[in-house]
């Protein structure tokens, strides 16, 4: 044999097999990170969470818009309606298909200027031979009994028909 140098490899020198899993974490140890799961996992909490938030948008421009999401009609609507969940569309949805009554708000108006136009409303329906109750029946028999100008206004004022002192024949305008 010659005097070369052994340059086989020895594996009882090999240091590498007596290296101890001290400075890795014990969980690290036994399995395996899979962040692509933790991913998937929190991709699919997010979207329960934004479908909860849509639902609750939804059911919030359903309330504003004053449906009563416990009556059958409400429901029903409800589970139909596909379109925008801002409460102007809803609310316009909703009277479209009679689900809700809109009724135009009347601009203001002063009190005592209302109050002329329902005593005329009634005095003119008393004219027109709307049904009259006892009272205006009595009132109109007293009016056509009454023998002054005091008479008549003692009935209009016991109907509770403001009268106000201007001079006869003159007018107020309403508008």
């Amino acid at each position: 044999m010659t005097d070369q140098p052994d340059d086989t490899y020895n594996d009882d020198d090999d240091d590498l097999d007596n290296i101890d899993d001290q400075d890795t974490p014990p969980d690290r140890q036994t399995k395996k990170p899979n962040w692509r799961r933790d991913l998937e996992k929190d991709a699919k909490a997010g979207k329960a969470a934004a479908a909860e938030r849509d639902a609750a948008r939804r059911e919030l421009a359903f309330l504003k818009a004053g449906i009563d999401l416990e009556t059958p009609t409400g429901k029903l609507f409800a589970k139909a309606y596909d379109g925008a969940n801002d409460v102007d569309a809803v609310k316009a949805a909703a009277t479209e298909y009679g689900v809700i009554n809109v009724t135009p708000t009347a601009p203001d108006v002063d009190p005592d200027i209302a109050t002329e136009i329902a005593a005329m409303d009634k005095v003119s329906g008393m004219g027109a031979g709307a049904q009259s109750t006892s009272e205006e029946s009595m009132a109109l028999s007293r009016v056509a009994t009454a023998e002054s100008q005091e008479d008549v206004m003692a009935v209009i004022r016991d109907l509770g028909i403001p009268v106000t002192d201007e001079a006869a024949g003159s007018f107020r305008s309403l508008v």
